[in-house]
Formats: structure tokens, sequence, C-alpha cells
């Protein structure tokens, strides 16, 4: 749920409101502390561009004939409104987020996908490495011209040894199903698809003898990138990421180029990051300019 904007006067507020309303936007009105004003709240993410263009459009011109409903609302509406479960107090608060954090634990449909494929993938190269399972999905320079699909799948191929796998799906299940929830199927998937084939493919032209292909840490560390931009920059996102998983992931990413983790494949792990750090940003940024 998005904020996008207070208005002073009551009367003007629950007009609006109303218009919103009657336009299916799905939307919520809640007074601000102090008697400081209203606040308008915009549950479909979907509509939030044309909610904002229409409120601007609004303050320059409350009474315009085009904002009069047919149901008007009034205070008494709000008492019989039933709050959201993702509702903040934007830069300040975080009450019912904290609720959210609590409950919500379940994997997204498809992140619980993808952890599924590589477990698949894992128990076949180790059990049933006849089959060569890896070789299919790794990248190969003759392959790509015809095989594009080679820029994704080396997603699912990680090192025999399982704390590799277990590491990387645990972050896939924590992070990715956040995203998911949160910005749905549609922008997970595309935003996996991108952190994969662009940090595989960057992994791919700079492998040498102490780098591996591939796994997920080049989504996972773009999905943290993301995350962890959207914590700071726009926290009315409600992402969860706590000082000590933010620790032990910049610590991992920077012990990586030490060597003392072995192999590694940390041109993968550096160019998810960048992706998912400049996608957070600049989805933050829009918001906040937007909002302005």
């Amino acid at each position: 749920m998005r904020k996008i904007g207070t208005l002073e006067v009551e009367k003007h507020a629950l007009r609006f409101w109303s218009y919103l309303k009657d336009k299916e936007i799905s939307s919520s009105l809640e007074e601000e502390d102090n008697d400081s004003g209203w606040s308008i709240w915009i549950s479909d993410e979907d509509k939030l561009d044309q909610a904002k263009s229409d409120f601007n459009e609004f303050i320059l011109n409350p009474e315009d004939a085009k904002f009069s409903s047919s149901s008007p609302l009034t205070k008494k509406d709000l008492r019989h409104e039933k709050p959201s479960e993702f509702k903040t107090k934007g830069f300040k608060e975080y009450n019912l987020g904290k609720k959210w954090r609590k409950t919500d634990r379940s994997p997204g449909v498809f992140t619980l996908g993808l952890i599924i494929i590589s477990f698949v993938v894992y128990l076949v190269s180790i059990f049933v490495p006849n089959i060569g399972i890896q070789s299919l999905l790794y990248i190969e320079g003759t392959a790509l011209g015809s095989e594009y699909w080679r820029l994704i799948t080396p997603i699912f191929v990680h090192h025999p040894i399982p704390l590799h796998l277990l590491c990387n799906m645990y972050w896939l299940y924590d992070l990715g199903s956040q995203i998911e929830k949160k910005k749905g199927s549609k922008f997970f998937i595309t935003f996996v698809l991108l952190l994969a084939a662009v940090s595989n493919f960057a992994n791919y032209l700079t492998l040498n003898e102490r780098e591996v292909l591939f796994g997920m840490s080049g989504v996972v560390f773009g999905l943290f990138g993301y995350i962890w931009i959207k914590c700071k920059f726009d926290p009315a996102e409600n992402f969860r990421l706590d000082s000590i998983s933010t620790i032990i992931m910049f610590g991992f990413f920077i012990a990586c180029f030490t060597g003392l983790m072995g192999n590694i494949a940390n041109t993968a792990h550096a160019t998810g990051l960048l992706l998912g750090i400049a996608w957070g940003y600049c989805s933050a940024l829009r918001w906040n300019w937007g909002g302005r």
C-alpha cells in the first residue's frame, strides 16, 4: 500500500476518496497525527500512476466537477473500513508492517518453483551423474547462438557440496518470496530472468580457473541488493532486512573475493548485486520524485 499524498481539509479528503472509490481504485483514507491532515493510500500498485495523476490534478482544483461522486463518502464510512495489514506511516513508523513480518513467511509460488528445480537438478547430478545434466545447463559459447536458454539455466547448477545449494535456497526463499508477494509474480519472474542472464553472461565472459559455473548466487545477490536499497530509500514498501542479514551478505560477498571460500563465481555475485542495487534505486527514486 502506497501513500500518494496528504490533504489538509477533511472535506477535500473525503471528496477525493469518494472519487477514487467511484473509479474502482482500491484506497484508504487515514487521519494524520496531531490533526495535520488526511493521507490517501492506494492498495493496487498497477493504478498508482493514475491515482497520483488524479491527485495532482485534484489539489489544483478540488471543486472541479470531474471529482464529483455519485455516492459521496462521509467520515462515518471510515469506521467501517477494514484496516489494511500493509498500511504504514511512510518513512516514520512500521507498526502494521511488524505484523506482516511475523505472519507472512510462506514462499511465493514461483520462488518455490525455483527452489524445487534447483534441488531436483542437484539430486540428479549427484545420484544420476551419467545423464550429464550440468553440461546441458552450462553456458557454452558454441551453443549460445541457438540455445539462448543457457543464459538462464546455470542458476540451477550448484557445487556438489550441499552447503552451496542450501545457502542459496535459504536466501532465495527469504528474499524472493518478499519480492514476489509485494511486487507480483510478473515482476519477480522478469527480475529473476534479467539477473540470471546478465550475471551468468558476465561471469562467462570473465571465467577463469578460480571461478565456476554458476549457481543461484548472482540472482540472490541481485534480490538482496534490490531489497537493501528499497529498505533505505523506499521503506514504505515494507520489505524486511535486518542488520545481521545485511552484514552476513556483504561479509560473504567480500570474503569470496579473498579466495578463502574456494572457487567462487565472483563476477556473477558482483554483477547481480550491482544490477539489483541499480534497479532498487531507480524504483525508489521514481516513486519519491513522483510523489512530490
